[in-house]
């Protein structure tokens, strides 16, 4: 298990957000992408992309017009 930093932004476009809602966790996991793929397993749509940053990685997840970005980085 790691202990990760979880930093966890919502944008939704339809709404005219021009800023995120942001959320800051920590959490230990074995696999931050198996958390991505459980928090969103009732999405029908759902598209992620998943990257690297420095130490840190990012998972951009688009459900129709809701864009979120999970970066997870190690503590």
């Amino acid at each position: 298990m790691q202990e990760y930093e979880l930093i966890w932004e919502r944008f939704n476009a339809c709404a005219g957000d021009r800023y995120g809602q942001t959320q800051v966790l920590e959490l230990e996991l074995e696999d931050p992408a198996a958390y991505v793929q459980a928090q969103f397993s009732r999405e029908k749509a759902l598209r992620v992309e998943q990257r690297r940053n420095g130490e840190s990685l990012v998972f951009e997840v688009y459900v129709g017009e809701i864009h979120q970005r999970l970066t997870f980085t190690p503590v």
